[in-house]
């Protein structure tokens, strides 16, 4: 059963105070005193060290399902949460590409080096229809930060299901690191009315309900653009973020490995990341376009 909005923010805080609480007891040891499913436990101790970094530095490859067609990116990611600051280097499709984005700088629009024609750099809106072409989510929802809200957007909707939506799949290997397998599945995913309010927009909607825009926009075919305002009409939107997601988390480091979301369609999305570096002391010139490593020109 889903929680009303003043419970769901209760709930948070319980679960931030409790969350530390956690890491000594794995799958098959339930918290002492607590009845609660011990694979969520595993989540809210991941949530927990999730929200302690603010820098990192890995590995990232993502599957997307655009218009039907699985398109898949790969590349290596320096991020630091506050102030926001990113640097990536793609490796697939475009090889080479190198974008860069510093709060406060470039009149807040992405650094582009596309390495290739027209072999000049330019800058990006980064809510554009260039930077938005082929991806869910925008440069700002890069690393662990957005899974986390995710994860505890079902923590709390569902808190009195967990034993029925959380489960502990058991231990496996993913990119060569030892994790456990935790499945998240939701039996009443659905689509639902929504009637828009003027001046609301698919971005707007998406962040207040914890769902994806493109999910939205791929059920809703004349929809254009994600930040334009949408008037007052009906639109299809999901109930949660996904049916279905299946992620691997470190048992050592209890931080994410892999994961793989799923929609009433099959695969909606997947990421695996790869040689992670957490809370990276980057050097200032790292996030500089005259970083001596870098392309920019």
């Amino acid at each position: 059963m889903k929680r009303s909005l003043f419970s769901r923010w209760c709930i948070i805080l319980v679960l931030l105070v409790s969350a530390s609480g956690f890491s000594r007891y794995g799958p098959g040891n339930p918290v002492p005193g607590n009845q609660e499913y011990p694979a969520a436990g595993l989540l809210r101790q991941m949530i927990s060290n999730i929200r302690s970094i603010n820098s990192l530095e890995f590995s990232m490859k993502v599957i997307y399902r655009i218009e039907g067609e699985q398109i898949e990116k790969r590349g290596r990611f320096k991020l630091v949460n506050e102030p926001f600051r990113i640097y990536y280097k793609q490796e697939y499709p475009r090889r080479d590409l190198e974008i860069l984005y510093v709060d406060g700088k470039h009149n807040n629009r992405i650094l582009v080096n596309p390495n290739s024609f027209p072999w000049i750099n330019f800058t990006l809106d980064p809510y554009g229809r260039l930077m938005s072409e082929n991806r869910h989510q925008t440069i700002f929802e890069a690393g662990f930060r957005l899974i986390a809200d995710i994860l505890e957007s079902f923590l709390v909707d569902y808190s009195e299901d967990l034993d029925k939506i959380v489960r502990y799949s058991g231990k496996k290997v993913a990119n060569e690191i030892p994790c456990h397998h935790i499945i998240i599945e939701i039996p009443d995913f659905r689509y639902i009315n929504y009637t828009t309010r003027e001046g609301e927009t698919v971005a707007s909607i998406a962040q207040q309900k914890g769902i994806n825009s493109y999910m939205i926009m791929e059920n809703n075919p004349g929809i254009g653009s994600s930040r334009k305002s949408l008037g007052a009409k009906d639109i299809l939107i999901p109930n949660c973020y996904a049916k279905r997601i299946e992620f691997c988390v470190d048992r050592e480091k209890l931080i994410l490995t892999s994961l793989e979301v799923y929609d009433d369609k099959g695969l909606f999305e997947s990421f695996d990341f790869g040689d992670i570096k957490l809370n990276v002391s980057f050097h200032p010139e790292e996030f500089n376009r005259d970083f001596p490593e870098y392309g920019f020109k």
